[in-house]
């Protein structure tokens, strides 16, 4: 009976056949285009080649329409991350400091990785990622995958995300770099489709330093 239960939860975890995880992501796609906002709080944790304890921070995440996104870092605000159609901000708030990033710096292109949604089309996810696994411990997917774009592959070795097979929901976005460090995000207290105050994505710099960064391999907002 001992030796069941260990084969039973062996397979569980043993990656999918092809045919499965092509199945399997469509499906995760096409929940995900349901999703037109969201809020979650989150837990990162940075880990360095050079540091024995991870780095954790604490904050709240906000997807608005037309790709508003808020990254808050703290509370109070260490570090936010606003982008809005045609702008891309980073605020240090007690440094008095706002960079504004161009669409090809690297930490733009990372954010077009971030789950939300990580594709429109399982065509376009195709294009975007390179599947290296997916696993299935007890409805929850393990998804490991490897970037496309040379530019971000650059400095990305790959991206993992746990995810829930029956709502599509993700519990985790992991990304490992190329220099050993590694950023994973878990995710609590989900809320999808609630209207969030369009004041979110806004911030007043009348008194800050803006920066302008054109330089595509600015690092992603993310490793504060």
């Amino acid at each position: 009976m001992k030796n069941l239960g260990l084969l039973l939860l062996l397979l569980a975890t043993l990656p999918l056949q092809a045919e499965n995880t092509d199945a399997i992501l469509r499906d995760w796609i096409s929940k995900q285009a349901g999703i037109r906002t969201l809020r979650a709080d989150f837990i990162q944790t940075r880990r360095l080649p050079a540091l024995r304890i991870p780095l954790r921070k604490s904050g709240t995440v906000w997807f608005g329409a037309e790709g508003r996104f808020r990254w808050q870092v703290g509370d109070p605000v260490e570090l936010l991350v606003l982008k809005s159609p045609g702008d891309f901000l980073v605020i240090e708030p007690k440094k008095f400091l706002a960079r504004r990033l161009s669409a090809s710096s690297a930490a733009a292109r990372a954010m077009q990785d971030f789950p939300m949604p990580l594709a429109v089309s399982f065509e376009e996810f195709q294009r975007r990622f390179e599947v290296i696994s997916l696993g299935n411990n007890a409805g929850t997917m393990d998804l490991r995958l490897r970037p496309k774009d040379p530019q971000l592959a650059e400095g990305m070795k790959s991206l993992r995300i746990l995810f829930d097979l029956a709502t599509g929901s993700v519990s985790l976005f992991e990304m490992t770099f190329r220099d050993g460090s590694e950023i994973s995000t878990e995710f609590t207290c989900v809320e999808w489709n609630k209207t969030p105050d369009p004041a979110l994505f806004l911030h007043d710099l009348t008194d800050m330093r803006v920066q302008e960064e054109k330089g595509v391999h600015t690092p992603p907002p993310f490793d504060h």
